[in-house]
């Protein structure tokens, strides 16, 4: 199934997201990035793990998510391939301005499920 996280015009928005165990999902974020300031992160319950930060128009992807982790600043999608069961919870995702004022927070909530299947069988899903 296919879904569309947006939240260009909302200040605080929390979607919902599933997919299966190995697969990958893309989660559209906003529709354009260029021109602002990302910072990812994904709570933990001892505080929280960076996964991505966008600044003048660089991606730095970070830690376990450095391979199977990329941000199309174009069209404001997040992509995680190869999902693992840890990467299940909250991703919390601020965007600045230029000036580093915070436009809005948006969170999203990642369920993994299932099995880990046969590479040639994996599901790609949108969020």
């Amino acid at each position: 199934s296919s879904f569309l996280c947006s939240s260009v015009f909302l200040f605080k928005i929390t979607s919902q997201c599933s997919v299966t165990l190995g697969g990958s999902v893309s989660i559209q974020l906003m529709t354009n990035a260029s021109g602002q300031q990302l910072w990812c992160k994904k709570k933990l319950t001892s505080g929280s793990i960076n996964i991505f930060s966008l600044k003048k128009e660089k991606v730095t992807i970070q830690g376990p998510y450095r391979n199977r982790t990329e941000f199309f600043i174009n069209n404001g999608t997040l992509k995680i391939t190869k999902v693992e069961r840890n990467d299940s919870g909250e991703y919390t995702v601020d965007v600045f301005d230029p000036n580093g004022i915070l436009l809005r927070t948006m969170n999203v909530k990642l369920d993994v499920q299932g099995k880990c299947l046969e590479p040639s069988s994996l599901p790609v899903y949108s969020c």
